[in-house]
Order: structure tokens, then sequence, then C-alpha cells
């Protein structure tokens, strides 16, 4: 677990490079029924956090490599991940429907928005959600895949979109 303190954000920001637990992420895959990805790298991850009025801003990078299955022949295939991290923090105020009225919309997530109550966040799971989420949800295709005949090779390697930009693309 990799927690901090809103509070404790020290004005000039706060840097960390650190690696995620490889058996935490791959567990959290496996919950998924049917899951054929599988993380072979410890992620690493740089990131500095800068105090924002009622939160904070999350900006850096995480890398590792994974393993999923071809979509046509089903040998596994080794897939680098890197992705470029900025998140935004933010503390939900005061106790809703308590001290103050609230719309049904109100507390809805917004893409790169993490909501959080107290003072304390739980960086890994926001770490894992992106490395999750930038997974390609459509099985990548060997090169030279034996299932798909040579004619078709080429027009295989478009790059299919991954479930961050399938949802960014919903909310548009």
């Amino acid at each position: 677990m990799i927690e901090i303190r809103v509070t404790d954000i020290p004005s000039r920001g706060l840097e960390i490079s650190d690696r995620l637990s490889l058996s935490a992420l791959n567990a959290r895959m496996a919950e998924a029924p049917d899951n054929d990805v599988i993380f072979t790298e410890e992620p690493r991850f740089s990131i500095k956090i800068t105090p924002e009025i009622a939160g904070a801003e999350v900006k850096g990078q995480i890398s590792t490599a994974y393993q999923q299955p071809c979509g046509v022949c089903l040998e596994p295939l080794r897939e680098e991940l890197s992705q470029e991290l900025q998140i935004t923090l933010k503390a939900k105020s005061g106790r809703p429907g308590v001290d103050r009225a609230t719309s049904a919309t109100e507390w809805e997530d917004d893409i790169g928005i993490i909501y959080f109550n107290g003072e304390h966040i739980d960086l890994e799971e926001i770490l894992q959600e992106n490395l999750i989420l930038a997974i390609n949800p459509f099985s990548p295709r060997e090169h030279n895949c034996p299932g798909i005949p040579a004619e078709h090779q080429e027009s295989t390697e478009q790059k299919n979109p991954t479930l961050g930009d399938l949802i960014k693309n919903a909310q548009r």
C-alpha cells in the first residue's frame, strides 16, 4: 500500500519513485472472470504530487510489461506498457445529505478525477487502475500469426483502442 496524507504534501510537491507489487496487481486482475492478462514485470512509477485547493494533482509515468494470448492462435504475447499519468485528487466536501443538499450527479467520477474522503489516499489502487485501463481489451495479434493469411497480415496491425480510450470517447 502506498498511502499518502494530503495535508502532509509540502507546497513544493512530493516526488515518489517506486515499484508496485506484482503479486497484488495480478491478484486484482485474477478477480475478473476469465482474465487472460498476466503482468510479468513489477510496475515502476515516478510521480510528482502537487497540492491543490481541496486536493492534489498527480503527474508522472508508470511502466510495466504483461502477457496476453494472441486473439487468433492463442500463443502468449508479451506487451510493453508505458502510461503517462495526470490525475486530479479531489476531496469530497462536507457530509452530503447531512450538512447540505446534494444532486444526483454530484458524486459521479469524471475521467482523470479521483474523489476521496478523509485525508489519506491509497495511490497503489489508483496506479493499478491506470495500468488496467491502459490494456487493450481486444486480444493482440501475433505479427506472423499462423491463423491469419499473409495477405491480411498488414491490415491487422492497426492499433485497437484501450478500455480507457473507449470510456473517454463514450463521454464526449
